[in-house]
């Protein structure tokens, strides 16, 4: 019997609850260029590809930002949360 070559932990919504890391991240990034992004644009997006809410928050608020700089800025915003804090689900 082979081992496999690596084996990937998907934490998130599992062990681990960032989901309020990402929208206060998102509404962060919306303030910083003086737009709004409410609770439930973030909520509406839960599920999708950082890709895809990357380009629907650059659409959004009007970005002149690259997409993999939205994901950067948004992915850096929340490590630095979860390296403060790490919000542990449930049980």
């Amino acid at each position: 019997m082979t081992k496999p070559a690596a084996v990937l932990w998907d934490m998130d919504g599992t062990l681990v609850d960032s989901e309020h890391y990402w929208l206060s991240s998102e509404q962060e990034l919306a303030q910083s260029v003086g737009k709004i992004w409410t609770e439930q644009d973030g909520l509406n997006m839960i599920g999708m590809s950082l890709y895809d809410s990357s380009r629907l928050i650059k659409q959004k608020l009007s970005l002149e930002i690259s997409t993999q700089e939205i994901i950067d800025q948004l992915t850096n915003a929340v490590v630095s949360k979860l390296e403060a804090a790490l919000p542990w689900r449930p049980g």
